[in-house]
Protein backbone atom coordinates (compact mmCIF):
# COMPACT_ATOMS: atom_id res chain seq x y z
CA UNK A 1 0.00 0.00 0.00
CA UNK A 2 1.24 3.72 -0.96
CA UNK A 3 1.79 5.67 1.78
CA UNK A 4 1.25 9.55 2.48
CA UNK A 5 4.81 11.30 2.02
CA UNK A 6 5.01 15.29 3.97
CA UNK A 7 3.31 17.79 2.40
CA UNK A 8 5.78 20.40 1.31
CA UNK A 9 2.82 23.29 0.53
CA UNK A 10 2.43 24.17 3.83
CA UNK A 11 -1.03 23.24 3.59
CA UNK A 12 -2.17 25.23 0.98
CA UNK A 13 -2.98 22.28 -1.07
CA UNK A 14 -4.46 20.06 1.79
CA UNK A 15 -6.73 22.55 2.51
CA UNK A 16 -8.62 21.40 -1.08
CA UNK A 17 -8.84 17.79 0.40
CA UNK A 18 -10.32 16.21 3.60
CA UNK A 19 -10.31 12.93 5.27
CA UNK A 20 -12.87 11.33 3.79
CA UNK A 21 -11.23 12.13 0.11
CA UNK A 22 -7.95 9.71 1.05
CA UNK A 23 -9.82 6.44 -0.03
CA UNK A 24 -9.25 7.54 -3.74
CA UNK A 25 -5.97 6.81 -4.49
CA UNK A 26 -4.02 8.17 -7.99
CA UNK A 27 -1.95 5.25 -9.66
CA UNK A 28 0.09 7.24 -12.33
CA UNK A 29 1.65 5.17 -15.26
CA UNK A 30 4.47 6.32 -17.28
CA UNK A 31 6.50 3.85 -20.24
CA UNK A 32 9.72 5.33 -20.86
CA UNK A 33 13.39 4.81 -22.83
CA UNK A 34 15.78 7.85 -21.92
CA UNK A 35 13.75 10.07 -20.24
CA UNK A 36 16.33 12.62 -19.57
CA UNK A 37 15.76 15.24 -18.33
CA UNK A 38 12.00 14.97 -17.55
CA UNK A 39 12.38 11.96 -15.36
CA UNK A 40 14.08 14.18 -13.02
CA UNK A 41 10.42 15.90 -12.01
CA UNK A 42 7.65 13.95 -11.26
CA UNK A 43 8.82 12.49 -8.28
CA UNK A 44 9.66 15.70 -6.49
CA UNK A 45 5.95 16.61 -7.79
CA UNK A 46 4.23 13.28 -6.62
CA UNK A 47 6.24 14.07 -3.05
CA UNK A 48 3.92 17.15 -2.47
CA UNK A 49 0.39 15.17 -3.10
CA UNK A 50 -1.87 15.03 0.27
CA UNK A 51 -3.36 12.07 -0.34
CA UNK A 52 -2.33 8.25 -1.51
CA UNK A 53 -0.11 7.48 -4.56
CA UNK A 54 1.46 5.28 -6.41
CA UNK A 55 4.39 5.71 -9.69
CA UNK A 56 4.15 2.75 -12.10
CA UNK A 57 7.18 3.21 -14.20
CA UNK A 58 7.71 0.68 -17.17
CA UNK A 59 10.78 1.57 -18.98
CA UNK A 60 12.96 -0.41 -22.17
CA UNK A 61 12.62 -0.94 -25.90
CA UNK A 62 9.55 -1.44 -27.42
CA UNK A 63 8.96 -3.43 -30.87
CA UNK A 64 7.49 -1.57 -32.99
CA UNK A 65 4.10 -3.73 -33.73
CA UNK A 66 0.57 -3.44 -33.28
CA UNK A 67 -1.11 -0.29 -32.57
CA UNK A 68 2.50 1.61 -33.47
CA UNK A 69 2.71 -0.74 -36.78
CA UNK A 70 1.92 2.31 -38.40
CA UNK A 71 5.74 3.81 -38.32
CA UNK A 72 7.12 0.91 -40.41
CA UNK A 73 5.60 2.32 -43.24
CA UNK A 74 7.80 5.40 -42.84
CA UNK A 75 10.72 3.22 -42.41
CA UNK A 76 10.67 3.24 -38.91
CA UNK A 77 13.07 0.66 -37.13
CA UNK A 78 15.03 0.55 -33.66
CA UNK A 79 18.68 1.18 -34.00
CA UNK A 80 21.11 -0.01 -31.29
CA UNK A 81 22.56 3.91 -30.65
CA UNK A 82 18.73 3.92 -28.72
CA UNK A 83 19.29 1.47 -26.14
CA UNK A 84 21.53 -0.22 -23.60
CA UNK A 85 20.79 -4.45 -23.68
CA UNK A 86 17.25 -3.01 -24.13
CA UNK A 87 17.27 -0.26 -21.38
CA UNK A 88 17.90 3.99 -21.53
CA UNK A 89 21.33 4.68 -22.42
CA UNK A 90 21.19 8.07 -20.99
CA UNK A 91 21.24 7.54 -16.60
CA UNK A 92 17.66 6.83 -16.91
CA UNK A 93 18.18 3.31 -15.28
CA UNK A 94 19.91 4.44 -12.55
CA UNK A 95 17.63 7.34 -11.41
CA UNK A 96 14.74 5.31 -11.79
CA UNK A 97 16.72 2.70 -9.74
CA UNK A 98 17.93 5.53 -7.22
CA UNK A 99 14.06 6.17 -6.52
CA UNK A 100 12.61 2.80 -6.09
CA UNK A 101 15.32 2.32 -3.35
CA UNK A 102 13.85 5.79 -1.77
CA UNK A 103 10.35 5.03 -1.96
CA UNK A 104 9.85 1.35 -2.44
CA UNK A 105 6.09 1.46 -1.32
CA UNK A 106 5.57 4.70 -3.99
CA UNK A 107 7.11 4.04 -6.66
CA UNK A 108 7.50 0.09 -8.57
CA UNK A 109 9.99 -0.18 -11.68
CA UNK A 110 8.91 -2.66 -14.61
CA UNK A 111 11.83 -4.21 -16.88
CA UNK A 112 11.99 -6.92 -19.17
CA UNK A 113 15.62 -9.11 -18.72
CA UNK A 114 17.97 -7.39 -20.10
CA UNK A 115 18.20 -7.66 -23.97
CA UNK A 116 15.46 -8.26 -24.16
CA UNK A 117 12.43 -6.02 -25.75
CA UNK A 118 8.72 -5.35 -25.10
CA UNK A 119 5.96 -6.79 -27.00
CA UNK A 120 4.94 -3.22 -28.30
CA UNK A 121 4.12 -0.91 -26.12
CA UNK A 122 0.67 -2.37 -25.68
CA UNK A 123 3.02 -4.74 -23.24
CA UNK A 124 4.47 -2.00 -21.29
CA UNK A 125 1.15 -0.17 -20.57
CA UNK A 126 -0.56 -3.85 -19.48
CA UNK A 127 2.44 -4.80 -16.97
CA UNK A 128 1.53 -2.96 -13.94
CA UNK A 129 -2.24 -3.29 -13.86
CA UNK A 130 -2.66 -6.33 -12.13
CA UNK A 131 -0.47 -4.81 -9.60
CA UNK A 132 -3.38 -2.24 -9.23
CA UNK A 133 -5.94 -3.79 -7.20
CA UNK A 134 -8.26 -1.18 -5.37
CA UNK A 135 -10.70 1.29 -7.61
CA UNK A 136 -8.76 4.46 -8.42
CA UNK A 137 -7.60 7.04 -10.97
CA UNK A 138 -5.45 5.70 -13.65
CA UNK A 139 -3.45 8.87 -14.92
CA UNK A 140 -1.24 8.46 -17.71
CA UNK A 141 1.92 10.47 -18.12
CA UNK A 142 4.44 10.33 -20.61
CA UNK A 143 7.55 11.36 -19.38
CA UNK A 144 7.48 14.85 -20.97
CA UNK A 145 4.14 15.80 -19.95
CA UNK A 146 4.53 18.01 -16.51
CA UNK A 147 2.13 18.57 -14.38
CA UNK A 148 1.74 20.71 -10.96
CA UNK A 149 0.76 19.52 -7.77
CA UNK A 150 -2.10 21.62 -7.89
CA UNK A 151 -3.11 20.88 -11.11
CA UNK A 152 -2.98 16.96 -10.22
CA UNK A 153 -4.88 18.05 -6.57
CA UNK A 154 -7.76 19.96 -8.92
CA UNK A 155 -8.57 16.80 -11.08
CA UNK A 156 -8.75 14.78 -8.19
CA UNK A 157 -11.15 16.86 -6.83
CA UNK A 158 -13.11 17.19 -9.86
CA UNK A 159 -13.68 13.23 -9.95
CA UNK A 160 -14.43 13.49 -6.42
CA UNK A 161 -16.90 15.80 -6.76
CA UNK A 162 -18.85 13.83 -9.89
CA UNK A 163 -18.61 10.51 -8.92
CA UNK A 164 -20.54 9.96 -12.29
CA UNK A 165 -17.64 10.32 -14.44
CA UNK A 166 -15.32 7.83 -15.81
CA UNK A 167 -12.02 10.01 -17.60
CA UNK A 168 -11.07 13.08 -18.38
CA UNK A 169 -9.18 14.92 -20.97
CA UNK A 170 -6.94 18.24 -21.20
CA UNK A 171 -5.36 20.60 -23.49
CA UNK A 172 -1.88 20.95 -23.49
CA UNK A 173 0.74 23.26 -24.01
CA UNK A 174 2.71 21.53 -26.83
CA UNK A 175 6.36 22.61 -27.01
CA UNK A 176 8.47 21.94 -30.42
CA UNK A 177 11.47 23.89 -28.65
CA UNK A 178 12.76 25.61 -25.36
CA UNK A 179 10.62 28.84 -25.77
CA UNK A 180 8.01 27.63 -28.71
CA UNK A 181 4.49 26.45 -28.35
CA UNK A 182 2.14 25.53 -30.62
CA UNK A 183 -0.35 28.29 -31.01
CA UNK A 184 -3.59 27.20 -32.56
CA UNK A 185 -6.15 24.22 -31.84
CA UNK A 186 -8.27 21.72 -33.86
CA UNK A 187 -5.00 20.86 -35.34
CA UNK A 188 -1.55 19.05 -35.13
CA UNK A 189 -1.06 18.19 -31.22
CA UNK A 190 -4.50 19.74 -30.69
CA UNK A 191 -7.35 17.49 -31.51
CA UNK A 192 -10.10 17.45 -29.10
CA UNK A 193 -11.11 13.77 -30.51
CA UNK A 194 -8.06 11.89 -29.35
CA UNK A 195 -6.10 14.45 -28.03
CA UNK A 196 -5.52 14.25 -24.87
CA UNK A 197 -7.26 11.51 -22.69
CA UNK A 198 -4.73 10.96 -19.42
CA UNK A 199 -7.27 10.48 -16.67
CA UNK A 200 -9.74 7.52 -16.03
CA UNK A 201 -11.68 6.13 -13.16
CA UNK A 202 -10.24 2.55 -12.63
CA UNK A 203 -11.47 -0.89 -11.58
CA UNK A 204 -9.55 -4.24 -10.74
CA UNK A 205 -10.23 -6.63 -14.28
CA UNK A 206 -9.72 -2.71 -16.60
CA UNK A 207 -7.41 -3.83 -19.69
CA UNK A 208 -5.36 -1.76 -21.94
CA UNK A 209 -7.20 -2.50 -26.15
CA UNK A 210 -4.51 -0.10 -27.56
CA UNK A 211 -1.93 2.24 -26.32
CA UNK A 212 -1.95 4.98 -29.26
CA UNK A 213 -4.45 5.74 -29.40
CA UNK A 214 -5.45 4.86 -25.36
CA UNK A 215 -8.17 3.05 -24.67
CA UNK A 216 -8.71 1.41 -21.77
CA UNK A 217 -11.77 -1.30 -21.44
CA UNK A 218 -13.52 -2.97 -18.72
CA UNK A 219 -16.21 -5.47 -18.63
CA UNK A 220 -19.80 -4.54 -16.97
CA UNK A 221 -21.90 -6.92 -14.62
CA UNK A 222 -23.88 -7.74 -17.90
CA UNK A 223 -20.73 -9.12 -19.42
CA UNK A 224 -20.16 -6.51 -22.03
CA UNK A 225 -16.98 -4.68 -22.41
CA UNK A 226 -17.10 -1.21 -22.69
CA UNK A 227 -14.64 1.50 -23.26
CA UNK A 228 -14.44 3.46 -19.81
CA UNK A 229 -13.87 7.20 -21.52
CA UNK A 230 -16.28 7.25 -23.93
CA UNK A 231 -19.27 6.48 -21.23
CA UNK A 232 -19.26 10.10 -19.58
CA UNK A 233 -15.63 12.02 -19.62
CA UNK A 234 -14.55 15.46 -18.80
CA UNK A 235 -14.05 17.12 -21.50
CA UNK A 236 -11.71 20.13 -22.88
CA UNK A 237 -13.65 22.99 -21.37
CA UNK A 238 -14.07 21.70 -18.39
CA UNK A 239 -10.87 20.90 -17.52
CA UNK A 240 -9.60 23.99 -19.05
CA UNK A 241 -12.18 25.96 -16.76
CA UNK A 242 -10.76 24.37 -14.14
CA UNK A 243 -6.53 25.29 -14.92
CA UNK A 244 -5.94 21.99 -15.99
CA UNK A 245 -3.61 22.42 -18.85
CA UNK A 246 -0.34 20.59 -18.45
CA UNK A 247 2.97 21.43 -20.60
CA UNK A 248 4.00 18.92 -23.25
CA UNK A 249 8.01 19.04 -23.61
CA UNK A 250 7.50 16.76 -27.31
CA UNK A 251 10.24 18.29 -28.97
CA UNK A 252 12.81 20.48 -27.04
CA UNK A 253 15.99 18.25 -26.97
CA UNK A 254 17.62 16.72 -29.63
CA UNK A 255 17.51 13.46 -28.31
CA UNK A 256 14.12 13.74 -28.64
CA UNK A 257 14.16 14.26 -32.61
CA UNK A 258 17.22 11.80 -32.97
CA UNK A 259 14.20 9.05 -31.67
CA UNK A 260 11.62 10.12 -33.21
CA UNK A 261 13.42 10.05 -36.65
CA UNK A 262 14.66 6.53 -36.56
CA UNK A 263 11.64 5.08 -34.69
CA UNK A 264 8.90 7.22 -36.44
CA UNK A 265 10.33 7.21 -39.68
CA UNK A 266 10.32 11.43 -39.78
CA UNK A 267 12.28 11.88 -41.91
CA UNK A 268 15.28 14.71 -41.46
CA UNK A 269 13.64 15.46 -38.07
CA UNK A 270 16.77 16.25 -36.78
CA UNK A 271 18.04 18.88 -39.45
CA UNK A 272 14.33 20.18 -39.77
CA UNK A 273 13.72 20.60 -35.85
CA UNK A 274 17.08 22.51 -35.92
CA UNK A 275 16.21 25.35 -38.34
CA UNK A 276 12.51 25.79 -36.28
CA UNK A 277 15.06 26.81 -33.28
CA UNK A 278 16.87 29.49 -36.25
CA UNK A 279 13.27 30.46 -36.86
CA UNK A 280 13.46 34.36 -35.81
CA UNK A 281 9.62 35.38 -37.45
CA UNK A 282 6.70 33.97 -35.77
CA UNK A 283 3.85 33.03 -35.77
CA UNK A 284 5.37 30.28 -38.19
CA UNK A 285 3.66 27.20 -40.11
CA UNK A 286 4.95 23.88 -38.31
CA UNK A 287 4.53 22.01 -41.55
CA UNK A 288 7.23 24.21 -43.25
CA UNK A 289 9.67 22.11 -40.77
CA UNK A 290 7.30 19.30 -39.68
CA UNK A 291 7.21 17.35 -42.94
CA UNK A 292 4.64 14.76 -41.15
CA UNK A 293 2.34 17.78 -40.08
CA UNK A 294 -0.19 19.08 -43.09
CA UNK A 295 -2.72 21.20 -41.46
CA UNK A 296 -1.67 25.08 -40.47
CA UNK A 297 -0.53 24.60 -37.61
CA UNK A 298 0.84 27.64 -36.29
CA UNK A 299 4.06 27.79 -33.56
CA UNK A 300 5.03 31.17 -31.46
CA UNK A 301 7.26 31.94 -29.00
CA UNK A 302 5.99 31.19 -25.01
CA UNK A 303 6.53 34.94 -24.16
CA UNK A 304 3.72 36.10 -27.41
CA UNK A 305 1.55 32.85 -25.60
CA UNK A 306 1.90 34.48 -22.30
CA UNK A 307 3.61 31.02 -21.06
CA UNK A 308 6.36 30.30 -18.36
CA UNK A 309 7.65 27.09 -19.16
CA UNK A 310 8.20 24.01 -15.94
CA UNK A 311 10.86 23.16 -17.49
CA UNK A 312 14.17 25.94 -18.59
CA UNK A 313 17.60 25.46 -19.92
CA UNK A 314 20.15 27.22 -16.91
CA UNK A 315 22.23 30.39 -17.82
CA UNK A 316 25.14 28.36 -19.29
CA UNK A 317 22.51 25.90 -21.03
CA UNK A 318 24.04 23.05 -20.10
CA UNK A 319 21.40 21.32 -18.15
CA UNK A 320 17.54 21.94 -17.50
CA UNK A 321 15.96 23.07 -14.23
CA UNK A 322 12.25 22.70 -13.58
CA UNK A 323 10.20 25.30 -11.40
CA UNK A 324 8.34 22.67 -8.74
CA UNK A 325 7.04 24.81 -5.85
CA UNK A 326 3.07 26.06 -5.50
CA UNK A 327 4.54 29.93 -5.27
CA UNK A 328 6.00 29.79 -8.65
CA UNK A 329 2.71 27.79 -10.37
CA UNK A 330 0.87 31.21 -10.01
CA UNK A 331 2.78 32.80 -12.91
CA UNK A 332 2.76 29.84 -15.27
CA UNK A 333 0.74 32.50 -17.48
CA UNK A 334 2.67 35.90 -17.55
CA UNK A 335 0.82 39.29 -16.83
CA UNK A 336 1.98 39.96 -20.80
CA UNK A 337 -1.35 38.88 -21.44
CA UNK A 338 -3.46 42.01 -20.03
CA UNK A 339 -6.72 42.58 -18.94
CA UNK A 340 -9.56 43.23 -20.85
CA UNK A 341 -8.72 40.49 -23.61
CA UNK A 342 -10.08 41.66 -27.05
CA UNK A 343 -11.03 38.49 -29.62
CA UNK A 344 -10.85 39.87 -33.64
CA UNK A 345 -12.82 37.62 -35.75
CA UNK A 346 -10.58 37.43 -39.29
CA UNK A 347 -13.69 36.51 -41.40
CA UNK A 348 -12.85 39.37 -43.73
CA UNK A 349 -10.30 37.86 -45.15
CA UNK A 350 -12.55 34.17 -45.91
CA UNK A 351 -13.58 35.89 -49.03
CA UNK A 352 -11.23 38.60 -49.44
CA UNK A 353 -12.96 41.55 -50.31
CA UNK A 354 -9.77 43.76 -51.48
CA UNK A 355 -10.32 47.08 -49.90
CA UNK A 356 -12.06 46.10 -46.55
CA UNK A 357 -9.42 43.19 -46.16
CA UNK A 358 -6.69 45.98 -46.85
CA UNK A 359 -7.96 47.93 -44.04
CA UNK A 360 -8.03 45.36 -41.78
CA UNK A 361 -4.70 44.02 -43.34
CA UNK A 362 -2.93 47.20 -42.39
CA UNK A 363 -4.32 47.83 -39.19
CA UNK A 364 -3.34 44.31 -37.80
CA UNK A 365 0.29 45.25 -38.78
CA UNK A 366 0.18 48.12 -37.08
CA UNK A 367 -1.15 46.74 -33.73
CA UNK A 368 1.61 43.59 -33.73
CA UNK A 369 4.36 45.63 -33.05
CA UNK A 370 1.71 47.83 -30.41
CA UNK A 371 1.41 46.68 -26.85
CA UNK A 372 -2.25 46.49 -27.88
CA UNK A 373 -0.84 43.44 -29.02
CA UNK A 374 -1.33 41.88 -25.49
CA UNK A 375 -4.79 42.52 -25.41
CA UNK A 376 -5.84 40.44 -28.52
CA UNK A 377 -6.53 37.00 -29.87
CA UNK A 378 -7.15 36.83 -33.58
CA UNK A 379 -9.70 34.27 -34.52
CA UNK A 380 -8.06 32.71 -37.92
CA UNK A 381 -10.70 30.90 -40.66
CA UNK A 382 -9.04 27.99 -41.38
CA UNK A 383 -5.54 29.62 -42.08
CA UNK A 384 -6.98 32.59 -43.87
CA UNK A 385 -5.81 35.55 -41.77
CA UNK A 386 -2.37 37.09 -42.60
CA UNK A 387 0.56 36.56 -39.97
CA UNK A 388 2.31 39.06 -38.26
CA UNK A 389 4.74 38.33 -35.30
CA UNK A 390 3.64 39.12 -31.96
CA UNK A 391 -0.15 38.65 -32.32
CA UNK A 392 -2.02 35.69 -30.86
CA UNK A 393 -3.74 33.45 -33.59
CA UNK A 394 -7.02 30.82 -32.52
CA UNK A 395 -8.00 28.74 -36.08
CA UNK A 396 -11.69 27.98 -36.54
CA UNK A 397 -13.53 26.48 -39.53
CA UNK A 398 -14.49 28.16 -42.08
CA UNK A 399 -17.90 30.47 -41.87
CA UNK A 400 -20.47 28.81 -43.16
CA UNK A 401 -23.99 31.18 -43.84
CA UNK A 402 -25.93 27.36 -43.53
CA UNK A 403 -24.49 26.90 -40.04
CA UNK A 404 -24.58 30.11 -38.23
CA UNK A 405 -25.44 28.59 -34.86
CA UNK A 406 -22.47 26.15 -35.10
CA UNK A 407 -20.23 28.90 -36.27
CA UNK A 408 -21.60 31.31 -33.06
CA UNK A 409 -20.94 28.21 -30.81
CA UNK A 410 -17.55 28.04 -31.64
CA UNK A 411 -16.46 31.62 -31.53
CA UNK A 412 -18.30 31.40 -27.91
CA UNK A 413 -15.76 28.78 -27.22
CA UNK A 414 -12.85 30.68 -28.21
CA UNK A 415 -14.19 33.72 -25.80
CA UNK A 416 -14.52 31.77 -22.82
CA UNK A 417 -11.06 29.95 -23.49
CA UNK A 418 -9.41 32.98 -23.64
CA UNK A 419 -11.67 34.90 -21.25
CA UNK A 420 -12.45 37.18 -23.27
CA UNK A 421 -14.30 40.70 -22.63
CA UNK A 422 -15.03 42.04 -26.04
CA UNK A 423 -15.36 39.89 -29.26
CA UNK A 424 -15.12 42.34 -32.32
CA UNK A 425 -16.92 40.75 -35.75
CA UNK A 426 -15.09 42.22 -38.74
CA UNK A 427 -18.11 41.29 -41.03
CA UNK A 428 -21.31 39.48 -39.80
CA UNK A 429 -20.12 36.95 -37.19
CA UNK A 430 -21.43 36.79 -33.65
CA UNK A 431 -20.76 34.78 -30.53
CA UNK A 432 -23.60 33.18 -28.49
CA UNK A 433 -23.57 35.22 -24.91
CA UNK A 434 -19.77 37.43 -25.25
CA UNK A 435 -20.61 41.02 -25.67
CA UNK A 436 -19.65 42.24 -28.97
CA UNK A 437 -19.08 45.50 -31.29
CA UNK A 438 -18.89 46.11 -35.27
CA UNK A 439 -16.21 47.76 -36.58
CA UNK A 440 -16.96 48.09 -40.31
CA UNK A 441 -16.16 50.72 -42.99
CA UNK A 442 -19.44 52.68 -43.99
CA UNK A 443 -19.44 50.89 -47.66
CA UNK A 444 -19.29 47.17 -45.53
CA UNK A 445 -22.63 48.77 -43.70
CA UNK A 446 -24.58 49.42 -46.80
CA UNK A 447 -24.20 45.64 -47.43
CA UNK A 448 -24.85 44.92 -43.67
CA UNK A 449 -28.15 44.62 -44.28
CA UNK A 450 -28.04 40.50 -45.04
CA UNK A 451 -29.35 38.41 -42.60
CA UNK A 452 -26.19 37.57 -40.40
CA UNK A 453 -25.28 41.54 -40.90
CA UNK A 454 -28.55 42.55 -39.02
CA UNK A 455 -28.06 40.08 -36.87
CA UNK A 456 -24.51 40.99 -35.94
CA UNK A 457 -25.18 44.84 -35.61
CA UNK A 458 -28.14 43.84 -33.16
CA UNK A 459 -25.97 41.45 -31.30
CA UNK A 460 -23.28 44.33 -30.49
CA UNK A 461 -22.82 46.79 -27.52
CA UNK A 462 -21.29 49.37 -30.23
CA UNK A 463 -20.86 49.68 -33.42
CA UNK A 464 -17.62 51.60 -34.32
CA UNK A 465 -18.25 53.04 -38.01
CA UNK A 466 -15.50 53.97 -40.05
CA UNK A 467 -16.05 57.61 -41.59
CA UNK A 468 -18.91 60.64 -40.72
CA UNK A 469 -20.71 59.33 -43.33
CA UNK A 470 -22.28 56.31 -41.57
CA UNK A 471 -24.87 58.62 -40.11
CA UNK A 472 -25.96 59.59 -43.82
CA UNK A 473 -27.32 56.33 -43.98
CA UNK A 474 -30.73 55.46 -44.39
CA UNK A 475 -32.39 55.33 -41.20
CA UNK A 476 -33.57 52.00 -41.52
CA UNK A 477 -29.74 50.40 -41.17
CA UNK A 478 -30.06 51.89 -37.38
CA UNK A 479 -33.60 50.81 -36.57
CA UNK A 480 -33.75 48.87 -32.86
CA UNK A 481 -30.25 50.55 -32.29
CA UNK A 482 -29.40 53.06 -29.71
CA UNK A 483 -27.83 55.94 -31.88
CA UNK A 484 -24.85 56.40 -29.06
CA UNK A 485 -23.45 52.89 -29.46
CA UNK A 486 -22.44 54.06 -32.95
CA UNK A 487 -18.78 55.67 -32.97
CA UNK A 488 -17.35 57.16 -35.87
CA UNK A 489 -13.54 57.10 -36.98
CA UNK A 490 -12.40 58.97 -39.66
CA UNK A 491 -11.42 56.96 -42.52
CA UNK A 492 -7.64 57.73 -43.25
CA UNK A 493 -4.94 56.51 -45.97
CA UNK A 494 -1.64 55.65 -46.21
CA UNK A 495 0.58 56.78 -43.37
CA UNK A 496 -2.30 58.33 -42.17
CA UNK A 497 -3.81 54.34 -40.92
CA UNK A 498 -1.08 54.57 -38.09
CA UNK A 499 -3.04 57.70 -35.98
CA UNK A 500 -6.20 55.47 -36.88
CA UNK A 501 -4.94 52.15 -35.71
CA UNK A 502 -4.00 53.69 -32.55
CA UNK A 503 -7.59 55.27 -31.80
CA UNK A 504 -9.54 52.12 -33.03
CA UNK A 505 -7.24 50.68 -30.82
CA UNK A 506 -8.25 53.19 -27.61
CA UNK A 507 -12.12 52.76 -28.20
CA UNK A 508 -12.25 49.26 -28.59
CA UNK A 509 -10.24 49.23 -25.01
CA UNK A 510 -12.74 51.52 -23.30
CA UNK A 511 -16.08 49.67 -24.71
CA UNK A 512 -14.23 46.27 -23.34
CA UNK A 513 -14.01 47.60 -19.80
CA UNK A 514 -17.43 49.64 -20.00
CA UNK A 515 -18.80 46.44 -21.07
CA UNK A 516 -17.01 44.80 -18.12
CA UNK A 517 -18.15 47.70 -15.26
CA UNK A 518 -22.30 46.53 -17.07
CA UNK A 519 -22.27 50.14 -18.62
CA UNK A 520 -23.08 48.56 -22.38
CA UNK A 521 -25.16 45.40 -22.52
CA UNK A 522 -25.10 43.86 -25.42
CA UNK A 523 -28.80 41.46 -26.53
CA UNK A 524 -26.97 38.67 -25.55
CA UNK A 525 -30.16 36.53 -24.12
CA UNK A 526 -31.97 36.78 -27.30
CA UNK A 527 -29.23 35.66 -29.48
CA UNK A 528 -27.89 32.67 -26.73
CA UNK A 529 -31.84 31.90 -26.94
CA UNK A 530 -31.93 32.19 -30.78
CA UNK A 531 -28.48 30.17 -31.43
CA UNK A 532 -29.71 26.77 -28.92
CA UNK A 533 -33.08 26.91 -30.99
CA UNK A 534 -31.30 26.55 -34.57
CA UNK A 535 -29.26 24.01 -32.71
CA UNK A 536 -32.41 22.18 -31.59
CA UNK A 537 -34.31 22.32 -34.95
CA UNK A 538 -31.14 20.19 -36.73
CA UNK A 539 -30.40 17.73 -33.99
CA UNK A 540 -34.32 17.20 -32.82
CA UNK A 541 -35.49 17.64 -36.29
CA UNK A 542 -36.49 14.33 -36.59
CA UNK A 543 -38.81 13.53 -32.97
CA UNK A 544 -41.97 12.38 -32.90
CA UNK A 545 -43.83 13.29 -29.77
CA UNK A 546 -46.50 16.03 -29.68
CA UNK A 547 -43.84 18.39 -27.59
CA UNK A 548 -41.24 18.16 -29.53
CA UNK A 549 -43.09 19.27 -32.61
CA UNK A 550 -45.06 21.86 -30.85
CA UNK A 551 -41.85 23.28 -29.83
CA UNK A 552 -39.68 23.11 -33.20
CA UNK A 553 -42.59 24.21 -35.18
CA UNK A 554 -42.63 27.77 -32.84
CA UNK A 555 -38.98 27.65 -32.95
CA UNK A 556 -38.83 27.96 -36.55
CA UNK A 557 -41.47 30.90 -36.72
CA UNK A 558 -39.49 32.25 -34.39
CA UNK A 559 -36.35 31.72 -36.48
CA UNK A 560 -38.30 32.77 -39.63
CA UNK A 561 -39.56 35.64 -38.42
CA UNK A 562 -35.84 36.60 -37.68
CA UNK A 563 -34.76 36.34 -40.78
CA UNK A 564 -37.46 39.75 -41.77
CA UNK A 565 -36.38 42.58 -43.20
CA UNK A 566 -36.52 45.02 -40.63
CA UNK A 567 -35.65 44.84 -36.69
CA UNK A 568 -38.59 45.84 -35.32
CA UNK A 569 -40.38 42.89 -36.67
CA UNK A 570 -37.72 40.75 -34.75
CA UNK A 571 -38.50 43.04 -31.72
CA UNK A 572 -42.04 42.34 -31.65
CA UNK A 573 -41.80 38.51 -32.30
CA UNK A 574 -39.08 38.55 -29.37
CA UNK A 575 -42.18 40.28 -26.69
CA UNK A 576 -44.58 37.71 -28.02
CA UNK A 577 -42.39 34.58 -27.50
CA UNK A 578 -41.25 34.88 -24.23
CA UNK A 579 -43.52 32.47 -23.17
CA UNK A 580 -41.40 29.83 -25.54
CA UNK A 581 -38.04 31.24 -23.94
CA UNK A 582 -38.78 31.40 -20.69
CA UNK A 583 -39.25 35.26 -19.10
CA UNK A 584 -36.10 36.49 -18.93
CA UNK A 585 -35.09 38.85 -15.80
CA UNK A 586 -35.13 41.65 -17.27
CA UNK A 587 -36.82 42.84 -20.28
CA UNK A 588 -33.67 43.41 -22.81
CA UNK A 589 -35.28 45.64 -25.25
CA UNK A 590 -36.43 48.57 -23.30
Amino acid sequence: MAINLENKLEGQILAMSNETDRNLSVHFLTIVLNGQPFVRYHAEIFKQLPFIWHWHVVEGVAAIKHCDSWSLKNGGHIIDEMHFEGRSNDGTTEHLDKLSHQYPENITVYRKPKGMFWDGRIEMVNAPISNIKEECLLWQIDIDELWTARQITTARQLFLKNPSKTAAYFWCDFFVGQNLVVSTRNCYSQNPRQEWLRVWRFRPGARWKTHSPPKLFETTADGEERDIAEVNPFYHEETERNGLVFQHFAYVTSAQLFFKEHCYGYNNALKDWSALQDEISFPAKLSKYFSWVEDNTLVDTTETCGIVPIAYKSEDQEDWLFTTTDESEYSLHKNNILFPQIAIDCIVFQDYDTEQADFWTSILQTWAGDNFASHLVLIDRAGTAPRFEGLRYRSIPLFDPEKTGLDSKRLQKVCEQDGVTLFVSTATSIPVQTPSAVVTRVEDLKNEMSKEGRYSLLHASTVIAISKAALELPEECFLELNLNSIKIIEEEQGDNRLSQAHELSNLLLRVAKEVNKGQLIASSFLWKEIVELQTQVQAQSQGNDLETQYKLKKARKIIAAMKSSSFWKLRQVWMKSKAFFGKPGKDWWE
